[in-house]
């Protein structure tokens, strides 16, 4: 008989162990389900992210090119106005040179 209570004691500490670690797997069990329910609210919330990146990225290339276009038109508009003062300075040399001329022979004239 007290080895029957013996044998009752130890089964029931096996059965006490195995209810808790059955409560320990379901514990663990609901943790993983409310990870997995986190890891596809995060996966979503990535998908959403790249496509805004996607986006404002084929926004900046845009700009980029109309900037480009713009630099491109104003180095164009530079250069036409730099060779139109160095035509000026030109003018101005030979204009310059013809004065220096006439004021020469207006002195030989005067004496």
């Amino acid at each position: 008989e007290e080895r029957v209570r013996e044998m009752e004691s130890l089964l029931n500490a096996e059965v006490m162990r195995a209810k808790s670690f059955a409560t320990e797997v379901e514990e663990r069990r609901l943790e993983n389900e409310r990870d997995e329910g986190r890891i596809r609210e995060l996966e979503s919330k990535l998908v959403e992210a790249k496509a805004t990146v996607d986006m404002e990225l084929e926004g900046l290339k845009k700009d980029r090119e109309l900037l480009e276009g713009r630099l491109q038109k104003f180095e164009l508009e530079k250069a036409v106005e730099e060779d139109r003062l160095k035509d000026a300075r030109e003018v101005c040399k030979v204009e310059s040179e013809k004065l220096e001329s006439m004021k020469v022979d207006a002195e030989r004239l005067m004496m």
